[in-house]
């Protein structure tokens, strides 16, 4: 064996021993954190007049970002910045931050389970009658606080969050 080797070897060992202490308390640490950031990531709850998933209403571009990553689209509408990821859009105010979310996505619901796709009756069953009810070209609208479902053939087709 090399001289240079068999010198260096013991020192090795002795690293491999700390570096076998050090990096199951290293794993631990991580593991223990990834639930949480799993759980942030993975919210696909409408809360009306709140949030929809992680996206909040008021919450900053920069905020909104931050939460969500890049939009697949970005649209500059006045003072308002709408940015989209796929089935899920949020308008943004210059200098009130998330003023609606819209979703085309029946993965997200509300926690009585209103979801794209429900019938109008598991709606109206759940949050009561709307306060508000308008027509537009085959769809309807039902106004509720803080959240409008718009329906077509009595199936919802898409939720728009609001305060």
């Amino acid at each position: 064996m090399p001289r240079a080797f068999r010198a260096s070897f013991p020192g090795m060992i002795r690293r491999a021993g700390l570096f076998s202490v050090v990096l199951p308390v290293l794993l631990a640490a991580s593991f223990a954190a990834a639930p949480v950031a799993l759980a942030q990531t993975r919210d696909y709850t409408i809360v009306p007049g709140e949030r929809v998933g992680p996206i909040e209403i008021g919450m900053s571009g920069m905020q909104l970002l931050a939460a969500v990553g890049p939009p697949d689209t970005m649209l500059m509408q006045g003072t308002d910045t709408l940015y989209s990821w796929g089935t899920l859009t949020a308008r943004v105010n210059d200098m009130t931050g998330v003023v609606d979310i819209t979703l085309n996505d029946p993965g997200y619901q509300t926690q009585g389970r209103i979801h794209v796709g429900s019938a109008e009756l598991a709606v109206t069953a759940m949050m009561g009658q709307p306060s508000k009810r308008s027509t537009t070209g085959g769809l309807v609208t039902l106004g509720y606080a803080g959240m409008d479902v718009v329906e077509r053939n009595a199936t919802v087709m898409q939720i728009r969050v609001h305060k």
